[in-house]
């Protein structure tokens, strides 16, 4: 039996999670900093539901807390295939190429036009309609979407260059990313971190861009960049997937055998065994036994300063097991949190959900 403390809504988006119909493909979860969205197959029709801190306070002074799963109705029957949260706003894609935004939007992050303070109701942005659509990613303030042609468009926040567009000017609608690289490479996965943005191109190569005074852009210095820059000494290890903390950023190799880390590692959340140094300004190898475990799944997000690895040993019986990595002491930086059955992370995606985003404490 699994619990959570300290976990803000968990009982409510578990309980719905467990309602929705067993073995959906339809069902997805995100988390923004202190709320949560669920997506799923219910009755035979798609749903989406939020519950939480939809703002940018503290729940103490928040107008927008939901402690109860609010189903957001303009969503009801609409198939999502992306969903991502920032800070305090949430971007979902649907199957038939359209892009709805709410949340909070002082930075323009809804991308709508317009800068207000929030909005609880999914709006339907109206510059985007049309392509398809392939994947999106939220940072703090700001969002990134891809198209399925390659071509991607950001918007919202751009004080550090993150949104990757040659300049800081922030933008209220979609706007293309400025693109270094040529010919057939084209970008596979897009990843937000507060204030930067990371590319994993079709020929393994990393790409970040905005903030780098914690050195997570990955390229020996704490500079910014306002265009995508390539991320130095991983050019060998062909990366396969990638994910952004706050200020770090990881990516693993295609064979999920080796993982690299960098940026920030004030609370052990690259995975070096010690906080002695601070700030990794380029990627280093993480966690030497991991070498004895293949990576199922990596988990952190744009206002985490944790990681969180599912592992499976190499083993007959494919045991599972997550890794919680900067929560609590450097010492600690490796902790064995939990064993999963067979299936693993499939059938507990509550479980993940939680532990990709939130600063918590895991009990077993």
């Amino acid at each position: 039996m699994r619990r959570w403390a300290r976990v803000p809504y968990a009982d409510e988006v578990e309980k719905r999670v467990e309602d929705l119909e067993a073995g959906s493909s339809e069902t997805s979860i995100a988390a923004g900093s202190d709320f949560s969205v669920v997506h799923g197959l219910r009755a035979g029709e798609t749903r989406t539901w939020i519950c939480g801190n939809l703002d940018h306070k503290s729940s103490r002074f928040s107008t927008c807390v939901s402690h109860e799963l609010r189903e957001l109705l303009p969503l009801r029957g609409v198939r999502i295939n992306s969903l991502a949260c920032g800070r305090a706003h949430a971007v979902l894609t649907t199957e038939e190429g359209d892009v709805w935004s709410f949340g909070w939007n002082m930075y323009g992050q809804l991308g709508l036009g317009l800068q207000y303070d929030h909005t609880r109701t999914p709006q339907l942005l109206e510059s985007l309609r049309g392509p398809k659509l392939q994947d999106v990613a939220c940072g703090g303030q700001h969002a990134v979407v891809m198209l399925s042609d390659g071509s991607l468009f950001a918007w919202g926040r751009n004080e550090e260059g993150q949104l990757a567009i040659g300049s800081l000017e922030p933008k209220l609608i979609p706007s293309r990313v400025e693109t270094p690289w040529r010919g057939e490479e084209r970008v596979v996965q897009l990843a937000c971190g507060f204030s930067h943005t990371a590319f994993l191109t079709s020929s393994g190569r990393v790409f970040c861009s905005g903030q780098g005074d914690s050195g997570q852009l990955g390229i020996g210095s704490k500079s910014n960049s306002l265009v995508p820059a390539l991320v130095l000494g991983i050019e060998r290890a062909h990366v396969g997937s990638l994910v952004c903390g706050h200020s770090h950023t990881m990516v693993v190799d295609a064979n999920a055998q080796m993982a690299f880390s960098w940026g920030s590692n004030a609370t052990g959340e690259l995975g070096h065994a010690s906080c002695e140094v601070e700030f990794q300004l380029l990627p280093k190898l993480m966690l030497e036994d991991l070498k004895e475990v293949r990576l199922s799944a990596v988990g952190c997000g744009p206002c985490a300063r944790h990681t969180l690895l599912a592992c499976r040993q190499r083993m007959p019986w494919r045991l599972e097991r997550l890794l919680w990595i900067g929560v609590l002491k450097c010492e600690a930086s490796q902790c064995l949190l939990a064993l999963l059955p067979r299936d693993g992370i499939a059938s507990c995606p509550i479980l993940i959900h939680i532990l990709r985003l939130l600063p918590l404490r895991f009990f077993l």
